[in-house]
């Protein structure tokens, strides 16, 4: 009886597992071997956009963040300087680390002329989006590991700036713009995780530095850099083809124009590090930021001395 029992058991867990596979096999959860990402306007005009330079790394060492800093910075400065209207929008001590900002790269983010604030803020955004993936170039192409700390801690502050200007000015604009009202809210809303991530991942690069000679942790270090850098790319791709554009074609030069001053003041002030517990959405960004910049600027200077 006992026996009987026991062979009936088996049976039917025979014909579970059978029955299982047959599911599995009907509707298989397999992912896509590749997320879709939206063509970026890096690849419809190539035109504007160079592509980095290959002898770069090998010929010179990493720039400073202050060498890639964009034509707000300058700008923002020029601005508080004169006491123009744009000029209310600057946090405290603003203007004073924007100085410190070069020419070269900067001009390629949208400034017409040496205090001028970017003629059209949707161009400043986009230049700036190509100064990160020029950044990306010179981490995975560093000479030594020196130079790859110092890439990747100019591509944190670089980036950690970039996002916080484009929640104070940009995410609201793809929000309250779009023509389509909801896909614009959940643009918004996609961004804003967005940069919640890679604020937490940006952090972990910049806390963490491989020690000399330990291969597992400069693998770890690259490959999260790595990670960092697919979801940064799938953003800036969407962001450049899903928002940015269709705001081309809903907003004015007079509007876009506005937005250059707005970009320009929001980056003068911007954070310099990741923050990855305080407010990446509207109003927190807005309050706070230009609050952090300041502090964020004092520990640099104190870091730097």
């Amino acid at each position: 009886m006992h026996s009987h029992a026991k062979h009936s058991q088996q049976q039917q867990q025979q014909r579970g597992g059978a029955e299982l596979a047959e599911q599995q096999q009907q509707s298989p959860s397999v992912l896509p071997a590749e997320m879709p990402v939206a063509q970026s306007t890096a690849a419809k005009r190539p035109d504007v956009f160079g592509t980095p330079d290959p002898h770069l790394p090998a010929a010179a060492p990493c720039p400073s963040a202050h060498d890639l800093s964009p034509a707000g910075d300058a700008a923002a400065a020029a601005e508080a300087e004169a006491g123009s209207g744009g000029a209310s929008s600057i946090g405290p001590g603003a203007a004073t680390a924007a100085t410190t900002t070069s020419g070269g790269p900067a001009a390629a983010a949208g400034a017409t002329a040496k205090g001028a604030p970017p003629a059209n803020g949707l161009d400043a955004i986009i230049a700036d989006h190509q100064v990160i993936r020029q950044l990306f170039y010179r981490c995975n192409n560093a000479r030594t590991d020196q130079e790859r700390l110092a890439a990747t801690r100019d591509l944190v502050r670089h980036v950690s700036r970039h996002a916080s200007a484009e929640e104070r000015t940009l995410y609201p604009l793809a929000r309250d713009r779009l023509p389509d009202k909801g896909t614009g809210r959940m643009l918004y809303d996609r961004m804003v995780m967005d940069d919640t991530v890679n604020k937490q991942l940006l952090d972990w690069l910049e806390s963490h530095t491989p020690r000399q000679g330990d291969a597992a942790q400069w693998a770890l270090h690259a490959a999260t850099l790595q990670k960092f850098q697919s979801i940064e790319e799938e953003h800036l791709s969407r962001e450049e083809a899903e928002v940015i554009e269709p705001l081309r074609s809903v907003m004015t030069p007079a509007e876009t124009a506005k937005l250059g001053k707005a970009w320009a003041a929001a980056w003068a002030n911007a954070p310099t590090h990741p923050h990855p517990r305080g407010p990446t959405a509207a109003p927190g960004a807005h309050l706070l930021h230009p609050l952090v910049g300041v502090i964020d600027r004092l520990r640099d200077a104190v870091a730097e001395r």
